[in-house]
């Protein structure tokens, strides 16, 4: 416990003694007067001194310690102030602690327990003068005065409501300022951010809903212009299978007269070689007779049947060849114009997607069977996986993802590779888009993402001259180990999320 009176707060405190519950440190207190002042200074025999006592070092022009004389210079000594607010937090005992009080608590609070809570002060009997508790001054008087009398060394303490209530209240008044400086302060720097933060979230939205109208426009616009382009290929299709409906109908008559000359033709066929053979038998039975008659006959029969052989056989190939001229003339046009309209429909349904993929700035990449691509990695130091090439902000991209074996570990790797698109033309070029690559967590809450910067390299990010550009990979990578560790891989399968941003953010 250590009592010491305080020094140089203000007019009120000065020199009012406090009990204190806490140690107070030496550098506050003087060592020459014994008091707690406001401020001390140290010397460099380590001696602290308060502002009374430091004049009185200086000596015929000299300045020296007066508890031990070392010499010093002016500019040596250490000046430290202890604040009013950290005094009045100071932990001190009650005034009648001598009388029984136990109670402790801080200095701005001791008027109030010694006024208002504190049942330990004490009064003189007006009978018989003796000093005693005001709580036994009834049973003091009850025993004629004979019980409940304090020691005679005990004195009275007066509540010093003058003396101390004024400077209580000036340094809590003093404290309270001091608050409600630094609350107004904050106050009006608070108001001012919100004013601030107000216009710019107005400007946002006047931003964000301009934003809102010109896509709105665009997917207008883009809807439209899809819907004439499909009415028109649907249009032109629709017109050339109906020419080609007629050709094949023309087509189709013709090889029906074909079949039916052909028919006429078999069937006069068969007729002559009935004759013939009729023919044949009345000969052979009337040249039964005559044996040379009948060879004779045999051999013009034959002859007869070489002849007709001949023709048959000329007849065939002439009836092929028309069927072969027939389908020359018809079927290669009619094949040749759908694939044509297949082409161009084909040609125009690409030019569309890629148009309506301006807007479009996400792609998910689902990676599946890492389990083998990391023993690839292990094993040959290098895997690699891909997904197939799209159109994202109308470039015709592949995203890449490769692993790489480092030491006892595999790190994974993010690229892409450009592809020659059908609107490179009007897109912006070299391509120097930021991409941000997530990968994705069953919870939502830890996505792990990655801002990538694309390299200003014309072979990698120009416009593509042959079909694609060379593949580029980031240097940034995450452990595979990781990954597995957290969660990310799920069913042997890494999802991924590429996000394209404007290289200005």
């Amino acid at each position: 416990m250590q009592r010491y009176s305080v020094s140089g707060f203000s007019p009120e405190l000065g020199y009012r003694p406090f009990h204190f519950a806490e140690p107070i440190p030496a550098v506050r207190i003087c060592a020459v007067c014994g008091l707690l002042p406001q401020t001390t200074t140290s010397l460099p025999c380590r001696h602290v001194l308060c502002k009374t006592c430091y004049p009185q070092c200086l000596v015929n022009g000299i300045c020296e310690c007066p508890l031990d004389g070392d010499k010093f210079l002016v500019k040596d000594p250490e000046w430290k102030v202890f604040p009013m607010k950290n005094l009045l937090r100071r932990k001190v005992k009650c005034w009648n602690e001598d009388n029984g009080c136990d109670a402790v608590m801080t200095i701005s609070d001791m008027l109030k327990h010694f006024d208002e809570e504190c049942v330990h002060h004490t009064t003189r009997c007006p009978s018989c003068s003796a000093l005693l508790l005001r709580t036994n001054l009834c049973a003091h008087r009850r025993s004629n005065c004979s019980t409940h009398a304090l020691p005679k060394h005990a004195q009275p303490l007066e509540p010093w409501r003058n003396s101390v209530q004024e400077p209580m209240i000036t340094a809590l008044e003093t404290t309270l300022s001091e608050c409600v400086g630094e609350l107004k302060a904050g106050i009006e720097q608070i108001l001012q951010e919100h004013v601030t933060n107000s216009e710019r979230l107005d400007e946002v939205s006047d931003i964000l809903n301009a934003l809102r109208e010109t896509v709105v426009q665009i997917s207008e616009k883009q809807e439209q212009e899809m819907i004439v382009v499909k009415n028109t290929a649907f249009n032109e299709v629709k017109k050339d299978l109906v020419a080609q409906g007629e050709k094949f109908d023309e087509f189709s008559r013709r090889l029906g007269v074909l079949g039916e000359d052909v028919k006429s033709t078999a069937n006069a066929t068969q007729q002559s070689l009935e004759k013939l053979e009729q023919s044949h038998a009345e000969l052979r039975r009337r040249c039964t007779k005559d044996d040379n008659q009948l060879q004779r006959v045999s051999d013009i029969v034959s002859l007869f049947e070489g002849i007709l052989d001949e023709a048959l056989e000329r007849a065939t190939k002439a009836i092929v060849q028309k069927c072969k001229t027939y389908a020359e003339i018809f079927a290669p046009p009619k094949v040749k114009e759908m694939e044509c309209g297949k082409k161009a429909l084909c040609e125009n349904e690409t030019l569309l997607l890629a148009k309506n993929t301006l807007s479009i700035t996400l792609h998910a990449f689902c990676v599946k069977e890492i389990k083998a691509l990391k023993e690839k990695a292990t094993s040959t130091g290098l895997a690699r996986d891909t997904c197939e090439p799209i159109y994202i902000c109308g470039y015709h991209i592949t995203f890449l993802l490769y692993m790489k074996k480092r030491e006892n570990t595999v790190s994974v790797h993010a690229g892409l590779q450009l592809h020659k698109g059908v609107v490179d033309e009007f897109l912006q070029w070299p391509f120097l888009h930021k991409v941000k690559l997530t990968y994705m967590h069953p919870s939502s809450d830890k996505h792990l993402q990655v801002l990538n910067v694309t390299p200003f390299d014309p072979e990698h990010c120009g416009r593509p001259t042959k079909s694609r550009n060379a593949e580029f990979y980031w240097n940034h990578f995450v452990r595979l180990e990781d990954l597995e560790r957290e969660g990310y891989i799920e069913a042997d399968q890494l999802s991924l999320k590429y996000e394209l941003l404007p290289s200005s953010k």
